[in-house]
């Protein structure tokens, strides 16, 4: 921090205190406020009459670079462009009246003008101030833009453009703010489309924020009202947003269906302020995405509810799409590393390393510093994903949903079980059946065994093909036979052995994957094929194909080298009477 000059005049009279020609230079900035004359009845008196003293400041049109102060706050650095900056206040020290404060650029990409009243100066911790109008009557788009060529990213800032009038009245009794925040703006610009007719009021409480915003333009209404009150785990949350009528191609928020509108409305009520405390309901009803025509998506609810039950939780889910439940013990903060641990009974490589483990060790320390709940995951779960021909047509989604999908499991960290069930018996990808789909996973953290099992029907106009995938993994390596069944007159069928071994780069740290084709067999139209003894191997952006041979008698296919993206190395692949249209007959 540099300061080239700083120079003064100061008289000290019996009844006066004058400060004459003040300026104080940066190496871009020139502050030279006029003089400055403090009268009072006696010099003897002045500690006891100080804060009753009229006060008079001006500065007009001084030249501030936001680059002067760079020691304090680096990111100004970056900033050249002068500021013009005009402060006009009367008071005492007692209660200031601001009666202007303009900052602006010479071009004026910036201009924001405001009054305020700040009251309580002589009183420390009860500061309150009356902001009448804070104006941006110009774009604030070429702001960002300015930025932007100075160098700081602006990317989410850039995109907006407003112009608006705030008043505020607030207080700051012992640091913490209180009062009210209404105006109006005039419009606000985001993605290319100008919102108009934005107004709020906001009450500001010790802990709690209570008010509206309200929208409306000819493009959507919206509505949000409601009252927070942040008091840690006894936290509470009433709040009501209503949509209406808003075209999201014209919002340049999608750019498909241009005639469709949306509406909806959403509650919510509930207390605590983490997942793992929370108590309530969120209500979204009336979900709709049509167009004049009432074509498109309708959703009549979606309820969600989560109640607490003696050291449980019940959260349920309830909807035309959606059904179910999850019930137990949740530590929303927990799971994933407790996820992590899981599968490093049956995957120990994939234990945390030893700095990982010391930041596991701060954050316990400081959940029992914050009383947090140190709980362990213990909880069942059940969905059911209802059919929905118009939610798959609408979206153009790749798979159909033509019978429920059950999916079901649970999470037990202190018994060091995991388990997810899907079955799905029927859904459709566009004109083909898919049956018969389940998948079963577990982990046993006792016999630190991981499984996996698999199975589908996919139809085929050639008879339908029987998929198999069945795992099973320990001490870093999981084995894994693949097979299949095609319901014909000729027979295809077969079976892929694998064992894949999980390890660390000592040298690099990198996860690498050493795959083992083992010896097998399949038949490809009444004939059959040898799978030799081969092994591939995944190490970072590098795969190394080591012999592969797929043969038959006079036929084979064979793979030998390395894929990756350099150029000098390759794959090489051997082919032998192979015809490919007897394989896919």
């Amino acid at each position: 921090f540099t300061v080239n000059n700083l120079t003064f005049g100061l008289h000290i009279g019996k009844n006066n205190i004058c400060l004459k020609n003040f300026l104080v230079e940066l190496p871009n900035t020139a502050i030279h406020p006029a003089d400055i004359s403090l009268n009072f009845s006696d010099l003897k008196r002045l500690k006891e009459d100080f804060k009753t003293i009229p006060l008079k400041l001006s500065i007009i049109d001084n030249t501030v670079s936001l680059a002067d102060f760079k020691s304090f706050i680096p990111v100004f650095d970056q900033i050249k462009e002068p500021l013009q900056l005009t402060i006009i206040a009367d008071g005492d020290f007692s209660k200031l009246n601001l009666r202007n404060l303009k900052i602006k650029t010479d071009n004026e990409w910036l201009s924001i003008q405001t009054a305020a009243t700040i009251s309580n100066l002589d009183k420390t911790g009860s500061l309150s101030v009356n902001i009448q109008n804070i104006r941006q009557s110009e774009s604030i788009r070429e702001v960002s833009q300015n930025i932007k060529d100075a160098g700081i990213a602006t990317d989410s800032f850039s995109a907006i453009n407003a112009a608006f009038d705030i008043h505020t009245d607030m207080n700051f009794g012992k640091g913490r703010p209180s009062g009210t925040i209404t105006g109006n703006i005039q419009f606000a610009e985001v993605k290319g489309y100008k919102y108009e007719n934005i107004a709020t009021d906001i009450k500001i409480g010790k802990d709690s924020y209570e008010g509206f915003i309200r929208l409306h333009d000819k493009n959507i209404n919206l509505d949000i009202s409601g009252l927070v009150a942040r008091k840690g785990k006894d936290s509470k949350f009433d709040t009501r947003i209503v949509v209406a009528n808003a075209g999201l191609y014209q919002l340049n928020l999608i750019k498909k269906h241009p005639n469709h509108h949306l509406g909806v409305n959403l509650t919510a009520s509930f207390s605590g302020n983490s997942i793992d405390n929370i108590e309530g309901d969120v209500v979204i009803s009336d979900i709709r995405f049509i167009d004049e025509q009432g074509n498109g998506v309708s959703v009549d609810h979606l309820d969600i509810t989560a109640r607490q039950k003696k050291d449980k939780k019940y959260i349920t889910v309830n909807s035309d799409l959606i059904n179910g439940y999850i019930d137990g013990v949740i530590s929303a903060k927990t799971i994933v590393p407790e996820l992590k641990s899981m599968l490093a009974t049956s995957f120990p490589v994939l234990k945390p390393s030893p700095a990982d483990s010391t930041l596991a060790t701060k954050r316990d320390r400081r959940a029992k510093r914050e009383d947090l709940p140190s709980r362990q995951n213990d909880f069942s779960y059940f969905f059911r994903l209802a059919e929905n021909d118009e939610l798959t047509r609408f979206f153009n989604l790749p798979v159909s949903i033509v019978h429920p999908i059950t999916i079901s499991g649970k999470m037990s960290t202190p018994r060091k079980e995991l388990t997810l069930g899907l079955e799905a018996p029927y859904f459709m990808q566009k004109n083909k059946i898919i049956e018969k789909t389940s998948l079963a996973f577990n982990i046993d953290g006792q016999s630190k065994l991981l499984t996996l099992n698999a199975a589908t029907q996919l139809d085929n106009k050639n008879g339908n093909i029987l998929l198999l995938l069945n795992g099973l993994a320990v001490n870093n390596r999981l084995d894994t036979d693949i097979a299949w069944q095609f319901d014909r007159k000729a027979d295809f069928s077969g079976k892929i052995s694998l064992s894949s071994l999980l390890k660390k780069n000592e040298e690099t740290n990198d996860f690498e994957t050493e795959i083992d084709i083992n010896p097998s067999k399949f038949v490809v139209n009444d004939t059959i094929w040898n799978v030799e003894q081969s092994k591939i191997r995944i190490a970072g952006k590098k795969i190394f194909v080591d012999n592969v041979d797929v043969n038959r008698e006079l036929q084979f296919i064979k793979a030998n080298g390395i894929i990756s993206d350099s150029q000098e190395e390759k794959l090489s692949l051997h082919l032998r009477d192979i015809d490919l249209s007897y394989i896919f007959e």
